[in-house]
């Protein structure tokens, strides 16, 4: 955002002489809007800036002193267009709540069927619940969203989701060019916690998936034997990829 004023001008502009001789200070202004590209720029909270409600003293990133009713009106009116922008757009403070994202991960799931026809939503709402903080939970939710859907990356963001959260999601997203092996490869090399531990938790639930089919799939017909061995196959390399990112997990704390 270019600056709206510039801090000298503001400070020695002659219109401000008198004023100054009325005890009105134009610092807070000027600090408050430097202070609010700050916080534009930066994308963090500009946890200092506070305005009282009241018109009278104020203080902020440049000290106090008094301003008058049109430099109150302004400041409060940039702090507003700030905080609604940042909900409404999330562009600057992108932030998401856990609903929002089993929001996105039920919208782009719907209708799909796992191998056994199953609702494919089940098994991302239970990855995502075997997350141990927000953002295991969060990318376990959208782990296959990207892969599975049309939804993209740049979706994802546009919606509000964290970058580190878009990170693991990226490197979770298994892309047809890659083989299974390099795909989970580059998650280990990564060194992204998230991503290994949220793959962690996918493939245990997709282990889990395979004993239900086993113990419950009807096996009489010629169709049911061949997607049941499909499973099994799957499952001998979830149960590989498993025991191998363990096992450099555990080279790593050695």
């Amino acid at each position: 955002m270019p600056a709206l004023v510039h801090r000298d001008v503001v400070d020695k502009h002659p219109r401000e002489e008198k004023r100054e001789k009325d005890d009105y200070c134009q610092k807070p202004l000027a600090d408050f809007v430097f202070g609010f590209c700050d916080f534009v720029h930066g994308g963090e909270i500009c946890r200092k800036v506070m305005i009282i409600r009241q018109f009278g003293k104020w203080k902020g990133l440049g000290g106090e002193g008094k301003i008058s009713r049109f430099q109150f009106d302004l400041c409060f009116g940039l702090a507003q267009w700030g905080s609604i922008f940042a909900v409404k757009e999330r562009t600057f403070f992108p932030m998401t709540t856990i609903e929002d994202v089993i929001r996105i991960a039920v919208e782009a799931h719907d209708g799909m069927k796992d191998m056994v026809g199953n609702p494919a939503v089940a098994h991302v709402l239970a990855v995502g619940l075997m997350g141990k903080n927000p953002a295991e939970q969060k990318a376990g939710f959208l782990h296959d969203v990207v892969e599975d859907s049309d939804i993209t990356l740049d979706d994802l963001r546009a919606q509000g989701v964290e970058e580190d959260v878009l990170a693991a999601v990226d490197l979770l997203t298994h892309r047809p060019e890659m083989s299974y092996e390099d795909y989970v490869k580059n998650i280990v090399r990564s060194r992204n916690e998230t991503a290994i531990q949220v793959k962690l938790n996918d493939l245990h639930h997709n282990l889990h998936r395979a004993e239900l089919a086993l113990m419950t799939l009807d096996t009489s017909t010629r169709e049911h034997q061949a997607l049941l061995d499909e499973i099994l196959s799957i499952a001998a390399m979830h149960d590989l990829a498993e025991r191998y990112i363990q096992r450099s997990i555990v080279a790593g704390r050695g």
